[in-house]
């Protein structure tokens, strides 16, 4: 069995070679604009499968299976959420993209700064947003290592096993930048949609006999596992529910990866691919309830650690093909979330920080101005975001040697942090009403609120803190909004360009009102 995961392991990765070379190399003429966003050329199914491996990550074999095997049905939080994810993607989209082609942006950040008129408010976002997301880049290369450390038999370490997933997404991101992560996610997506499929429901018909025998074994021994019983636990769920949906409509790759297609169509079809992805997420439920049951069919005991029995299941199976491929599609899910993480995050380092910063200090103008200089923006961009792909890296494999609580655990932590962009975004966007003023007491008292209440470990009857800031940042973005609007602010003014340019789905008007600028 180890020589055939290790067999098909290699050949997985000998395939991320070639589909790398395949790609063209960024050379110095390359610009920051083709590197971190492919020149928004890409079609509807490249850009649905690169976004269904963003949020559809390898640690929902070990981290999410896990969880629901703890608590239950709580685990089908990821449908609803899911679902409105996608649906919100389809709606949002319509208004990025064409903002994202006539201003030529790239990361969220961006957004920030062209609606409030703030290169300092987006470097807030920015630094928020990437410090929060290396919290994914650890999750995941603890799985990686975790996953190549079994499949060897324990010859290779985790921290080895960690190592060489680090290298290998390392060489191919400096490669090509999001042409080659694309090509790569393209094929680890597919991988991991068909391998979940048919490795998930291998493991309950060779255990079970049939998904409903299952769920009958689990009622039988623990009828608890189907009810969230009492109002703390439906709070809680509540929370996990719309932390998670506005968490990953904030999610920095996931702006990288809007502005990928080459068309508001595109993006929108591909949208419409990841509600019905949203449907794949009940294979992590039958993952969950196969661990549940598991040793009342077999007597078979599977530990105390539950983000091992799903792997355990297949491994205790004998089949080696099946058990391999396992193996590989959650290590192609891992790989295809961190790439783009790493990807996004050393852009926004570059684009949204490094760059507004010398933006500030020459006084350039914002972006949309006339006097917006996109050569000046894009000056050494590529070689400075290629310097910290490898420094984000090696803090994120530094990060995974140390002792680190329950995966889903940390994943919340990070969507309570990002969810609190949501309001300020969609308001962007949407209201002409908001301001710059709005946007910064919003965010900041928002995370001063839900990292209190964390650190404080507060009492909120269920609700996790992340539901109370955002419920007063809203209220104060609101309100703050309200009280300092005007309608000679350049936010207020520069709202009409952005309502103008969404209204032409191409981007392509030229009779915008530059005096508005």
């Amino acid at each position: 069995m180890v020589a055939t995961s290790i067999i098909i392991i290699v050949l997985y990765f000998i395939t991320l070679i070639i589909l790398t070379l395949r790609t063209p190399k960024s050379t110095k003429e390359t610009s920051f604009e083709d590197f971190y966003t492919g020149s928004k050329s890409m079609g509807a199914i490249v850009v649905g499968l690169v976004m269904l491996v963003t949020y559809y990550s390898g640690t929902t074999w070990t981290g999410w299976t896990g969880f629901t095997a703890e608590m239950g049905i709580f685990g089908a939080y990821m449908l609803p959420y899911a679902v409105f994810a996608g649906i919100a993607m389809y709606m949002l989209s319509g208004k990025i993209w064409p903002l994202g082609k006539r201003f030529n942006l790239g990361t969220m950040a961006d957004i920030f700064e062209l609606r409030y008129r703030s290169i300092g408010l987006k470097m807030l976002i920015g630094f928020l947003g990437a410090t929060l997301n290396i919290t994914w880049i650890t999750m995941e290369l603890v799985t990686i290592g975790y996953i190549i450390n079994i499949a060897t038999g324990g010859a290779v370490s985790l921290e080895i096993g960690a190592l060489i997933g680090v290298i290998f997404m390392t060489a191919y991101t400096l490669w090509g930048g999001v042409r080659s992560v694309s090509s790569v996610n393209t094929f680890q997506s597919s991988l991991m949609v068909a391998g979940a499929i048919g490795v998930v429901m291998y493991a309950v018909y060779s255990t079970y006999g049939s998904v409903t025998n299952m769920f009958e074994v689990v009622l039988s021994i623990r009828p608890e596992t189907f009810i969230i019983d009492g109002a703390h636990n439906m709070r809680q769920w509540f929370s996990f529910v719309l932390l998670c949906a506005m968490g990953v409509l904030c999610y920095p790759s996931l702006y990288m990866k809007f502005y990928l297609g080459k068309s508001t169509n595109e993006v929108k079809k591909s949208s419409i691919f990841n509600v019905a992805g949203a449907l794949w997420s009940i294979l992590i439920l039958f993952g969950g309830f196969a661990i549940i049951g598991y040793e009342a069919v077999t007597q078979v005991s599977l530990g105390t650690n539950a983000e091992e029995g799903f792997l355990l299941i297949v491994q205790n199976s004998g089949n080696a093909f099946v058990y391999g491929l396992a193996l590989v599609f959650i290590l192609a899910g891992t790989m295809g979330t961190v790439d783009g993480t790493l990807l996004a995050i050393s852009g926004i380092f570059s684009s949204d920080l490094i760059q507004g910063y010398k933006r500030i200090q020459r006084k350039s103008g914002l972006i949309g101005e006339e006097s917006y200089s996109l050569n000046e923006v894009s000056d050494n961009m590529v070689k400075r975001t290629r310097i910290i792909i490898v420094i984000v890296s090696v803090l994120g494999y530094f990060v995974t040697l140390m002792d680190l609580p329950l995966l889903v655990m940390i994943a919340m932590i990070n969507y309570q942090g990002i969810a609190l962009f949501f309001v300020p975004l969609i308001g962007a966007l949407m209201w002409k009403k908001g301001t710059k003023i709005a946007a910064y007491v919003s965010v900041i008292a928002g995370f001063i609120v839900t990292f209190g209440l964390m650190v404080l470990k507060a009492d909120l009857s269920g609700y996790l803190p992340g539901i109370i800031g955002v419920l007063i940042g809203a209220v104060l973005y609101f309100v703050v909004s309200l009280a300092t609007y005007k309608e000679e602010l350049p936010e207020a003014r520069f709202y009409e360009v952005i309502k103008s340019t969404i209204a032409n789905t191409e981007g392509k008007a030229d009779s915008f009102n530059k005096s508005l600028v």
